[in-house]
C-alpha cells in the first residue's frame, strides 16, 4: 500500500500550501517549522500541489463564469426595461435600438449554452473525399455481396441520420 504525503496528511496543509504557491520561502524552511522532510515538501510541490491549484483555477473560472452570467442577466432586465419604456413613449428608434441590444444578448446566451456555435459547419457526408471512401469500401466488397448490401445499407443509414 503507498505511503500518504507527509503534507497532504498534515493538520497544516492548507498553510503550507498556500506558503508553497507563493515560494516566499525555500523548502528547509518548511522542514524546520513544520518538521517535515525537504524530499516530502518537494515531493509535494512537484506532484500534488499543480493537481490543487488545477482545481482552484477551475474553480475560478466557474465561479467568474457564473459572475459574467449574472452581469448578462442583469443587462437583459435592463435592455428590457428601456425597450418597455420606449414603446409606452413611442419613441421607435429607442425602441429599435433596445430590439437590436436584446437579439444580441440572446445570441451571446445561446453561444454561451453551447446551443450556437461561431463559423461554418461541415458536412463531411457530401464532400469528394467521403463519396471517395464510400467507393472504395463497396468496390473492396464486390466479392461479397451480402456484406456489400450490408455495409451499404449502414453507409445510407448514416446520410439519413445526419439529414434529420
Amino acid at each position: 500500500m503507498p505511503r500518504r504525503c507527509g503534507v497532504c496528511g498534515n493538520k497544516k496543509r492548507d498553510e503550507i500550501d498556500r506558503l508553497l504557491v507563493g515560494r516566499a520561502h525555500p523548502f528547509r524552511y518548511f522542514q524546520q517549522r513544520y518538521g517535515i522532510p525537504l524530499t516530502v515538501v518537494y515531493r509535494h510541490y512537484c506532484e500534488h500541489l499543480p493537481s490543487t491549484l488545477a482545481k482552484a483555477q477551475q474553480a475560478k473560472q466557474v465561479a467568474n463564469a457564473d459572475d459574467l452570467l449574472g452581469r448578462l442577466l442583469e443587462l437583459v432586465e435592463d435592455t428590457k426595461d428601456i425597450l418597455r419604456t420606449a414603446k409606452e413613449a413611442k419613441d421607435h428608434p429607442i425602441a429599435l435600438a433596445a430590439i437590436t441590444r436584446a437579439e444580441k444578448q440572446i445570441e451571446l446566451q445561446a453561444k454561451l449554452a453551447g446551443q450556437l456555435r461561431d463559423g461554418p459547419t461541415v458536412n463531411v457526408l457530401v464532400t469528394t473525399e467521403w463519396r471517395q471512401v464510400q467507393q472504395v469500401i463497396t468496390a473492396a466488397l464486390t466479392g461479397y455481396p451480402e456484406a456489400r448490401r450490408s455495409v451499404a445499407l449502414a453507409l445510407s443509414r448514416l446520410g439519413a441520420d445526419a439529414a434529420v
